[in-house]
């Protein structure tokens, strides 16, 4: 039975590689592809310039990689210090400590401003 099951798990990665690679030649599926890197390009270019407003300015980042949602929860907050072509960095404080942390701008989701009521 086990080798049975192994058989039929090695074929579904054997098929499963010959229909990727069948799509891969498909004009259709390069032009859709193209399409969403573009629009993942864009949408990273969008995201840096609102870094770059938000920059010294104390701001919430939202996360979409499990590895930094399993440290930091799924947001961190503090001010914005650099903002480079794929990195930002971000000055946390806890207490009197200060604590500077830098992110893929891949791995964030979202920015929030933080607004102080007065």
């Amino acid at each position: 039975m086990f080798w049975v099951f192994m058989i039929v798990l090695l074929l579904y990665f054997s098929v499963e590689s010959l229909v990727d690679a069948y799509k891969s030649k498909d004009p259709s599926y390069q032009k859709a592809q193209i399409l969403k890197e573009e629009a993942k390009t864009k949408e990273r270019l969008e995201l840096r310039k609102l870094l770059e407003e938000q920059l010294g300015n104390p701001c919430v980042v939202r996360f979409n990689n499990y590895e930094l949602i399993s440290k930091y929860t799924d947001k961190c907050s503090g001010k914005v210090t650099h903002v480079e072509d794929h990195w930002v960095a971000i000055e946390t404080r806890k207490g009197t400590k200060r604590k500077h942390i830098i992110f893929k701008l891949e791995d964030i989701s979202g920015v929030s401003k933080i607004v102080y009521d007065k």
